[in-house]
């Protein structure tokens, strides 16, 4: 209840909170899942801040419960579709977004339920996999810089991953190899994507 005209008082109240964004529960089990997050590039993974109590600022939020000022979109356009249909789309605007010097802030206060992954929810199980990989390496090779790339990529073929398959059994293997087939034969596209310098 009121979820929304929270951001958007945060929003009008703020001048450097270009994208907003809220507390995720779970649609079904009313129990904490996503907020604002940090972001590593050295490993690509993401860190909750679920336990602010305040709006704060932070790398990134999730689409779904995003908020987006106009003169933020003027500045950093639109989302990048070739993350279509899921993964990453947000990660990217909001990386985008702060390069242009936009705030991204997240208001634990403004709480939204979420159906989790039903825009994929009919989607095969290798499907999802390849989707989440392509399109994370895909993140990485447009926004990272050169030592970041390297490093994520030693992080997470040669630790990550093997541990993934080796002590958790999760059939990754095949989507792992798909995805970067896929962003080998996309890599001149993507590279045209990338903003230089990278802040």
């Amino acid at each position: 209840k009121n979820s929304l005209k929270t951001l958007i008082e945060y929003a009008r109240k703020n001048k450097n909170a270009g994208i907003i964004g809220g507390k995720q529960l779970d649609y079904k089990t009313k129990k904490f899942r996503s907020g604002g997050k940090k972001f590593s590039f050295s490993t690509g993974l993401q860190f909750e801040k679920k336990h602010s109590q305040t709006p704060e600022m932070c790398d990134t939020i999730e689409a779904c419960s995003m908020l987006i000022k106009s003169s933020a979109i003027k500045k950093t356009g639109y989302f990048d579709e070739n993350y279509f249909p899921a993964y990453c789309e947000d990660l990217d605007y909001c990386t985008r977004a702060k390069r242009q010097g936009i705030g991204v802030f997240y208001h634990p206060r403004a709480i939204f339920f979420h159906r989790v992954n039903y825009t994929v929810s009919t989607f095969a199980l290798s499907e999802i996999y390849f989707m989440t990989f392509k399109n994370k390496l895909r993140f990485m090779i447009k926004n990272a810089k050169l030592h970041q790339l390297l490093t994520f990529i030693l992080f997470h073929y040669f630790l990550a991953l093997p541990y993934r398959i080796i002590f958790l059994g999760e059939p990754i293997f095949k989507p792992q190899i798909q995805a970067v087939i896929w962003n080998w034969k996309n890599f001149n596209k993507t590279i045209k994507q990338k903003e230089w310098p990278i802040n």
